[in-house]
């Protein structure tokens, strides 16, 4: 969703927002750097779509793309500096618990 100088942009303040989650000041974080982004980087205006969910009303439909920006905004951050997990296969051999039925029983005879 971003381009490459958006990407740039975002990857340099990786630091910024792993220290601000030490410090717990995450909140302080995102409001600076989402009104940088903001006025470094235009958001598109709404197009037809996003126009007819609100009736046409331009400012309702500006206000729901910037919030959908801003979430998308912040769930970035949080996706890309979360730590890895190790990928271990899933057991799907079910375990059989209780007792067998009698004609069970009597086929594994």
């Amino acid at each position: 969703w971003t381009t490459p100088e958006q990407l740039s942009w975002l990857e340099k303040r990786i630091p910024e927002f792993v220290e601000a989650q030490h410090a717990h000041t995450t909140n302080k974080f995102f409001r600076i750097a989402y009104f940088e982004w903001s006025h470094r980087f235009d958001i598109e205006p709404p197009n037809e779509k996003e126009l007819e969910k609100v009736n046409g009303d331009m400012e309702k439909a500006k206000s729901t793309k910037n919030k959908k920006v801003r979430k998308r905004f912040k769930e970035w951050f949080y996706n890309h500096t979360r730590p890895t997990q190790t990928h271990r296969p899933l057991n799907l051999s079910s375990k059989k618990t209780g007792y067998l039925h009698p004609f069970q029983a009597y086929m594994s005879l």
